[in-house]
């Protein structure tokens, strides 16, 4: 059974759910064989690449106010705690076009452990506030992950897993879904938000019992 999970590396909701994703699957009676695989989706694809926002800066370009900034951050904040992630920081990070972070994880998809590159990416950005915006940046990303940084940046610099990127996001768009974190169990059930562990363990059993009597 394949869990499908569509995500930004920036989305701050995210990273909760990639967590609860994996917990979910770990304590689902058949995990031994689901398998998670992930999407890219880009919240700001519009933007302009190689740059960034804080993310009081981001919040004012939808007229929000600092105090509604600091509140939304500390609502996903206080989650993030609340599922034993010690460090977790929003308020204080950086957004922007991800185009090119999404092409570095395809790359390390298809040379490498594409679960492992995705956890090291959302776990960087939110725990220690890794950058994400240029080549240099993304090709740091590498070696922790047993890939070899050269490949890497010849990659991104030929722009070589655009496409990919590109018709990943526009899948999900077709789906009618304009947001992320969003999941599809085995083709059948859409889980949309960063859910709790048991509603996806739910989706998860539902799944498998109606596939088990087809």
């Amino acid at each position: 059974m394949q869990v499908d999970m569509w995500a930004d590396v920036v989305c701050s909701w995210c990273g909760i759910a990639n967590r609860r994703v994996k917990q979910a699957i770990a304590a689902f009676e058949h995990a031994d064989q689901v398998t998670l695989v992930h999407h890219s989706f880009r919240l700001l694809d519009s933007a302009e690449e190689g740059t960034s926002l804080s993310f009081g800066e981001y919040f004012a370009t939808l007229g929000m106010t600092q105090a509604q900034m600091r509140q939304a951050a500390g609502q996903v904040e206080r989650v993030a705690a609340s599922d034993g992630i010690d460090e977790y920081h929003v308020s204080d990070n950086t957004i922007g076009n991800t185009t090119l972070a999404h092409e570095f994880l395809a790359f390390a998809s298809e040379h490498g452990d594409h679960n492992a590159a995705w956890d090291l990416m959302l776990e960087s950005h939110f725990a220690v506030r890794a950058p994400l915006w240029s080549i240099a940046d993304l090709t740091a990303f590498a070696a922790p992950l047993g890939l070899d940084p050269v490949a890497a940046r010849t990659a991104l610099e030929a722009r070589t897993y655009r496409d990919r990127v590109v018709a990943e996001h526009q899948q999900l768009v077709s789906f009618g879904a304009n947001g992320v974190p969003f999941l599809v169990i085995d083709n059948k059930y859409a889980v949309a938000g960063a859910q709790p562990v048991s509603v996806i363990t739910a989706a998860l059993e539902r799944a498998w019992n109606e596939g088990v009597q087809a």
